[in-house]
């Protein structure tokens, strides 16, 4: 009777946080941090510095199959909650030309498009005041993203991300 007991606390403790909402908070400014804020703890991973990092011998992925994946990874997580708070991307300040008059247009234009395509693929998309930036300070793109959503959608979508990685890899060979 004991055992049955035991079995059934630690299965509805089990059910109790797979169930609950967690959030990840995604920040790149000098090093990427990626922040998972459970019900019960809160796990901070940040990244190396580059130049402590050896070469690794494994072929790096193109842009392409890194959007690939990520729309592969949307299409399984509908229901999450996204917060973008911060967006920061580099723009180059040269000569004046004709095409410094139409490139910004340009860029705003997929930036709405991206945005678009992120409402329709979430359940609710929040954007702050002034979120999206140009910046000539910044060489590289920085960003504060906050997704909301419950621990076992969360689970699945590294697990769809972590399986399209290794096909665009076996792809690539």
């Amino acid at each position: 009777m004991a055992g049955v007991l035991i079995g059934l606390i630690i299965s509805f403790l089990l059910f109790f946080v797979l169930t609950r909402k967690v959030w990840v908070r995604v920040i790149k400014e000098e090093k990427l941090r990626v922040q998972f804020h459970l019900p019960l703890l809160a796990l901070h991973l940040i990244s190396e510095d580059k130049s402590k990092q050896t070469e690794d011998k494994d072929k790096k992925l193109s842009t392409r199959a890194y959007i690939r994946v990520i729309a592969g990874t949307l299409d399984r997580i509908s229901k999450c909650e996204l917060l973008i708070k911060r967006i920061i991307l580099p723009c180059k300040v040269g000569s004046f030309d004709g095409m410094a008059l139409v490139r910004p247009f340009g860029y705003q234009g997929l930036i709405y498009a991206v945005i678009a395509y992120l409402k329709t693929k979430t359940q609710r998309l929040a954007l702050e005041d002034n979120a999206i930036i140009s910046s000539p300070d910044v060489t590289e793109a920085r960003y504060y993203i906050t997704a909301k959503l419950r621990l076992y959608q969360l689970i699945y979508a590294l697990l769809t991300f972590k399986r399209g990685i290794n096909e665009e890899k076996k792809r690539m060979e």
